[in-house]
């Protein structure tokens, strides 16, 4: 982990070998940080569809109203007089509920309290109380969420996790293209300085061949021609090498004053597929697969859905 923080501190030449450019790359490229962030929200969208499963306590509390006014009432001989009213009511009240995904129902049990303060000479003191409230509430023919999130939300998840996993497979290759490329660039780079090097040597030759009259003018034309060809490649190639290493800095996020050599590996390894199998590792773990099936799910579940609103 410091091994970027290092990298970006350095001033002078900065050795990476393949497996550098491709560690980097899973750890601070744009594609990275997009994948992990993409990966972060499916995750918490299936910690949201677990919690809808899990028991769920709800605790309610009215503060106290204190009342205080006067109205009139009438008497019994039809009269009106005006009395004064002056209480304090407050409620409190817990609840226990329970979804249950097959059936669509929640099963609750929940408590409540009320007390109300009345003032007049002297104060008069009241409680209403539900002690203990069991039940069940069934939908009869309503259309059942919850039993098609059961099947549909764990394979979602399972599908984000491989592609999560593809998009950082995917990070790899191309970190791998930009450093063969960068590393082919140098290469070029180099052998076209050695070209410029030797025909510049021989231009110089060929001149002075030219000055005591042992060539004919037409040879040395062609060899200036060579040492400006082998300028203008030097030219071109110090563009494609400034290229190719804007887009690998970029790509790693490196700052551009930072000065890196690229160290090719040493050895490929040598490897056989066999057909069979890599089609069966991609059918049980390609994403798209899973895509294919939840996509399924989701057609039967509007077909559902339509059929009980209507």
């Amino acid at each position: 982990m410091m091994f970027p923080v290092s990298l970006v501190g350095q001033e002078s030449n900065n050795n990476l070998t393949l497996q550098d450019v491709v560690e980097i790359a899973k750890k601070q490229s744009p594609d990275a940080l997009l994948a992990q962030h993409s990966f972060r929200s499916s995750y918490w969208e299936y910690r949201t569809f677990v919690a809808t499963y899990r028991p769920k306590m709800n605790l309610s509390l009215t503060t106290p109203n204190l009342s205080k006014s006067i109205s009139s009432i009438q008497q019994d001989d039809g009269s009106f007089s005006f009395r004064s009213s002056h209480y304090t009511k407050w409620s409190g009240g817990v609840s226990l509920s329970q979804k249950i995904g097959p059936t669509g129902g929640e099963v609750f049990i929940n408590s409540n309290l009320q007390r109300m303060d009345l003032y007049s000479d002297s104060t008069i003191t009241s409680f209403m109380t539900t002690p203990i409230n069991i039940g069940f509430s069934q939908p009869l023919f309503d259309f059942n969420r919850y039993k098609w999130d059961k099947k549909i939300e764990p394979l979602k998840y399972k599908e984000a996790k491989q592609e999560y996993l593809e998009k950082m497979e995917q990070v790899s290759i191309t970190a791998i293209d930009y450093f063969f490329n960068l590393l082919q660039a140098q290469i070029k780079y180099d052998i076209d300085k050695i070209n410029l090097a030797n025909n510049d040597t021989l231009f110089k030759i060929t001149q002075g061949r030219y000055n005591i009259g042992t060539i004919a003018e037409n040879e040395l034309l062609q060899m200036e021609l060579r040492y400006l060809n082998s300028q203008s490649d030097l030219r071109e190639s110090e563009l494609n090498l400034e290229n190719r290493e804007f887009y690998l800095k970029s790509f790693l996020r490196i700052p551009e004053d930072t000065d890196i050599n690229l160290i090719p590996p040493v050895k490929v390894p040598d490897m056989e597929i066999d057909v069979v199998k890599a089609k069966s590792e991609a059918e049980s773990n390609r994403s798209d697969v899973m895509s294919f099936e939840r996509k399924l799910l989701e057609a039967r579940r509007s077909v559902n859905r339509a059929k009980k609103e209507g």
